[in-house]
């Protein structure tokens, strides 16, 4: 097994670890939920799982695998796109539509990357 793969299945492991710790000091009041709680608490989720792919995709990358971060890459676009929209804050929407284009020019870099690998393999003689 290679360093990468050894210390990406560790990197993996601590971050189960990590969510499984934060899910279980979630209050569970048994009360009233409000409407807007649980809609910030759907964005929250939301945008934590943007940021997740985004990291685990930069991890992969970082491992020479470029083309298996670009679809994680692309669903943490649509999911701050999707934020971006429904954002009532100008505060909230402008660090949004920061973060998505920072994607959108990491997603040019790393598909141009992967093009130009992919065709510039040399012919067999």
């Amino acid at each position: 097994m290679s360093f990468c793969t050894i210390a990406h299945n560790q990197y993996k492991e601590c971050f189960h670890q990590c969510r499984c710790l934060q899910t279980r000091k979630v209050d569970f009041t048994g009360g009233e939920v409000e409407k807007d709680s649980v809609e910030i608490a759907a964005d929250r989720l939301m945008y934590s799982h943007a940021l997740d792919l985004c990291q685990s995709s930069g991890f992969e990358e970082m491992c020479g695998n470029p083309e298996e971060c670009i679809g994680r890459y692309h669903s943490a676009q649509m999911l701050l796109h999707g934020l971006c929209l429904q954002a009532t804050q100008d505060r909230d929407r402008d660090q949004l539509l920061k973060l998505k284009n920072i994607l959108d020019q990491r997603l040019i870099f790393l598909e141009k990357q992967v093009h130009s690998t992919t065709t510039a393999t040399p012919f067999a003689t």
